[in-house]
């Protein structure tokens, strides 16, 4: 099974990761949950204003 190993530098690579990827990432202790979150939460605050998908954010620092 090949699996794309993102760029740690790169916060939108995180965001194309498959779930099954980001699992076997965990297991590894290649990456964290709270790094996949926050770039999640990077990718959101970046395309939101021209998506406009969350009309209210409850975002809190990790």
């Amino acid at each position: 099974m090949m699996l794309h190993t993102p760029a740690r530098t790169d916060p939108n690579d995180l965001c194309l990761i498959s779930a099954t990827t980001a699992l076997v990432l965990f297991q590894e202790r290649k990456l964290s949950p709270v790094d996949l979150l926050e770039a999640q939460i990077a990718r959101a605050e970046q395309v939101e204003p021209d998506i406009n998908a969350l009309p209210r954010r409850c975002l809190t620092p990790l």
